[in-house]
């Protein structure tokens, strides 16, 4: 049976949904029986750390968008599927537009523009504007944390070019179906194998996460087999250097 740790069952009782919660997450599996639950130090051996692509190092993520500058324009984004959009002005520049469109992130993430807050689940903490380059159009939007995504979508006369993109977290797909939430389809999940051993259970935690007891911990635990457990594998007998990858994955919400 999944065990949540009580940070997770906390965070969704609260205003985070699990997309959320595990979003740029890695997938730990280990040798022996699991613990008693996912609050507990881990046990057993490690065998192969799942991200996606197989990457091991993390970098920032890092886009630039450059806009022509349009009188009298909306100028929209959408920010980890929030939209955001700035109005210019009947005589704006573009250095008055990049300004606009850098206040209107600003805003939305939750600094204080002129006075006003606005905190968005969604948004909030998750980046920094680290350029507004005067004259040339453009806003750099960097993540301010290693290995953490955001998507970004843009409206018209406005185009986006990726500075960086080597995270890798693993995410669920965001439209859940029938009370269950899958894997994303578009990511690789896989992960060289650390040695030789058989695999009884895994982790969904966060890279950082140290292994040690801590109910503040976000994880979701599971058994490993080939059948009859929470994560089925063709063989439990994991190799040393082989590629481990997981195909798909599922988390269900009981409707009783």
């Amino acid at each position: 049976m999944l065990m949540l740790s009580d940070a997770v069952r906390n965070k969704l009782l609260g205003s985070e949904s699990l997309e959320d919660i595990f979003a740029d997450s890695v997938i730990k599996i280990f040798t022996g029986y699991p613990p008693s639950n996912a609050n507990a130090a881990e046990t057993g051996e490690l065998l192969v750390t799942i991200t996606r692509d197989g990457k091991t190092t993390a970098t920032k993520q890092k886009m630039s968008i450059s806009v022509t500058p349009v009188n009298n324009s909306y100028y929209t984004l959408i920010l980890n599927g929030i939209e955001i959009k700035y109005l210019s002005g009947s005589s704006a520049t573009v250095d008055d537009i990049t300004a606009g469109i850098a206040n209107a992130l600003n805003l939305a993430q939750g600094n204080e523009v002129n006075g006003v807050v606005i905190n968005n689940p969604k948004l909030f903490d998750k980046f920094i504007i680290t350029d507004v380059s005067n004259g040339s159009g453009e806003v750099t939007i960097e993540a301010k944390n290693l290995n953490e995504r955001f998507t970004l979508e843009v409206g018209n006369n406005i185009n986006i070019s990726t500075l960086e993109e080597n995270y890798y977290g693993l995410h669920f797909n965001s439209n859940a179906i029938d009370g269950t939430i899958y894997k994303d389809d578009t990511e690789l999940w896989t992960g060289k194998c650390l040695k030789n051993g058989t695999a009884g259970y895994f982790r969904l935690q966060k890279a950082n996460d140290d292994g040690s007891e801590n109910p503040d911990a976000v994880r979701l635990q599971g058994t490993v087999g080939t059948s009859n457990a929470d994560m089925i594998v063709t063989s439990t007998q994991f190799h040393k250097d082989a590629m481990q990858t997981i195909s798909s994955l599922s988390v269900s919400m009981p409707a009783s």
